[in-house]
C-alpha cells in the first residue's frame, strides 16, 4: 500500500504546481458601470450610453467648422475655445505657439502625451505687461501625433500635435472671446466718457453749441460763458452770484431793451429765443452795473 500511494502522491504534487501562481500586486480594474465584469486588461469594452453621449459632445467641439486665419506676421491665429487646435510640426523645424501678451505658464504647467518624441521649451519675447511666452515645440519622428495642455494664470489650452516630413506651422497664436468683449467695453466706456465730458446738462452737447459770444462789461456778475443750442441762448454765471442781487436780463432788439422770458436754474440764465444782444443790469444811475453779451456771428 506504501509503493502504491506514492505515485498518486506524486501526481496530486504535480498538478498543483502546475496551477498558474497569480501575479503579485496585479493591478485590480474595476467594471465599468452598465458593463461585465469579465473585464479583459488591454481589450477595449462596450461604451455606456452616457459615455457615448460625452464622446458625441468632445468629437463636436474637436471637429468643429470654426477656421483658423493669419495675421500679418504669418502666424496662424486660431479663436480659443472654439474647437481643438491642430498644430503641424516636422523634425529640424521650429512650431511657435505665442500666448496672450502678459499671460504666464504657471508651474509645472506644461503636459505633453508623448514627451520622448516630442520637445516643448520655453521663450520670450518683449518687456513688462506685452511680454509674450513662447512654447517652440520640435518632434523627433515623423507621422506621429500627440496632445499638448498648457496650464497659465488666465486659462487652460489644449492643443494637438502632428508631425510630417516637410510641412510645418512655423508659428500660432489665438484670439480670445473675453479679450475681443473687454475691446469693445473699452470702445463703449470711451465714448461715453467723450459724450459726458462734452454734455453740459439738459442732454446739451459742446458739439451741437454756439459759443460765439463776446462777453463785455466788468461787473462782478460778469457770466463765465454764453452759448446756444439753436433754440435757447444759456448763460452761465459765476458761483458769487448767487450771495447777492440777480441782475436784470433784457434782450436788445434795434437799441431797444426788451423784456423776456428766460429762467434762472443750476447758476443759468435760459432764455427762450436766439438773441443777438443781451444785457445783464443792476442798480440805477450812479450805482448801475452792467454787461453786454454780443453774438459774433456765425458758429464759434
Amino acid at each position: 500500500m506504501r509503493f502504491l500511494l506514492l505515485p498518486a502522491l506524486l501526481v496530486a504534487t504535480s498538478c498543483a504546481f502546475a496551477q498558474p501562481v497569480p501575479a503579485l500586486n496585479a493591478p485590480t480594474v474595476a467594471p465599468t458601470p452598465g458593463t461585465s465584469t469579465s473585464m479583459v486588461l488591454g481589450q477595449e469594452q462596450p461604451l455606456t450610453a452616457r459615455e457615448q453621449q460625452s464622446l458625441a459632445l468632445v468629437n463636436k467641439w474637436v471637429n468643429g467648422t470654426t477656421h483658423p486665419i493669419t495675421r500679418s506676421d504669418g502666424a496662424v491665429t486660431w479663436f480659443f475655445g472654439s474647437t481643438l487646435p491642430t498644430v503641424v510640426c516636422a523634425p529640424l523645424k521650429t512650431c511657435d505657439i505665442q500666448l496672450q501678451p502678459g499671460e504666464r505658464v504657471t508651474k509645472k504647467g506644461v503636459h505633453i502625451g508623448d514627451p520622448v518624441r516630442w520637445d516643448v521649451s520655453p521663450a520670450l519675447s518683449g518687456e513688462g505687461d506685452q511680454q509674450i511666452t513662447h512654447l517652440i515645440v520640435k518632434p523627433s519622428d515623423v507621422g506621429i501625433s500627440t496632445t499638448l495642455v498648457v496650464a497659465t494664470d488666465r486659462r487652460t489650452y489644449h492643443i494637438a500635435l502632428a508631425a510630417r516630413k516637410t510641412d510645418w506651422t512655423p508659428a500660432v497664436s489665438f484670439d480670445y472671446p473675453e479679450q475681443v468683449q473687454s475691446e469693445w467695453d473699452s470702445y463703449y466706456a470711451k465714448q461715453a466718457k467723450e459724450t459726458s465730458q462734452k454734455t453740459l446738462g439738459n442732454g446739451l452737447s459742446i458739439d451741437r453749441l454756439d459759443f460765439n459770444y463776446r462777453i463785455s462789461g466788468d461787473a462782478p456778475f460778469k457770466p463765465v460763458r454764453v452759448y446756444n443750442n439753436g433754440i435757447k441762448t444759456i448763460i452761465e454765471m459765476p458761483a458769487a452770484v448767487n450771495a447777492r442781487e440777480l441782475p436784470t436780463l433784457m434782450v436788445v432788439n434795434a437799441g431797444d431793451k426788451e423784456v423776456v422770458n428766460y429762467r434762472y436754474h443750476d447758476n443759468k440764465f435760459i432764455v427762450d429765443q436766439l438773441a443777438a444782444e443781451i444785457i445783464l443790469v443792476t442798480g440805477v444811475g450812479s450805482h448801475q452795473q452792467s454787461v453786454l453779451i454780443k453774438h459774433q456771428g456765425g458758429r464759434g
